[in-house]
């Protein structure tokens, strides 16, 4: 979810390390259906879907599809959730460290204005794998802040992502999603 130049990031009570919120379809949910309940879940912030990022195939680790979308916050008070123990608010610029990365060719996709979606294949192997290990040991050694150079939290974007029972992921990412 995002807001202007802000981007809304969570980490998960599972592997620590940030992220677009999202999750998983339920029964007979649309796509966006499921990103507006993924998202206020996990954020208590209720969204409009904007537009379609891109589709974004990974195999390797954990395969699945994950679904991108830009969406802007329109109501709520944004608080973590039993799914995301932190929430916090990132100019695309200052990224934390501990984004895993995944997230930024998606991330990177949503702040071009006005494009159309993309489709990406990724493979994510052993590289991936380690890399996700040491964000997460790192985010538990730290007590899950964000890096220093991260702006201060606040209530205007986000971003998210929803994976369906094909293993089908839509993420979005305000005004623009794993």
């Amino acid at each position: 979810m995002r807001d202007g130049d802000q981007v809304l990031l969570a980490v998960r009570n599972d592997i620590r390390g940030w992220e677009l919120p999202g999750g998983q379809v339920e029964g007979l949910e649309s796509l966006e259906e499921a990103l507006e309940r993924e998202v206020r879940e996990e954020t208590g912030l209720v969204i409009a879907v904007e537009r379609h990022v891109g589709t974004y195939r990974r195999t390797g680790f954990r395969p699945h599809v994950a679904q991108v979308f830009a969406c802007r916050p329109v109501a709520g008070e944004l608080r973590t959730s039993g799914e995301s123990r932190a929430l916090a608010w990132f100019h695309p610029l200052l990224l934390p460290d501990t984004l895993f990365p995944w997230y930024l060719e998606p991330l990177r996709d949503a702040f071009v204005p006005d494009a159309d979606p993309v489709e990406r294949e990724e493979r994510q192997g052993a590289a991936a794998i380690w890399a996700a290990a040491k964000i997460d040991l790192r985010m538990r050694w730290r007590g899950d802040r964000p890096t220093k150079s991260a702006p201060a939290v606040n209530s205007e974007g986000a971003s998210c992502e929803v994976q369906n029972p094909s293993r089908q992921r839509t993420r979005g990412s305000a005004s623009e999603s794993d």
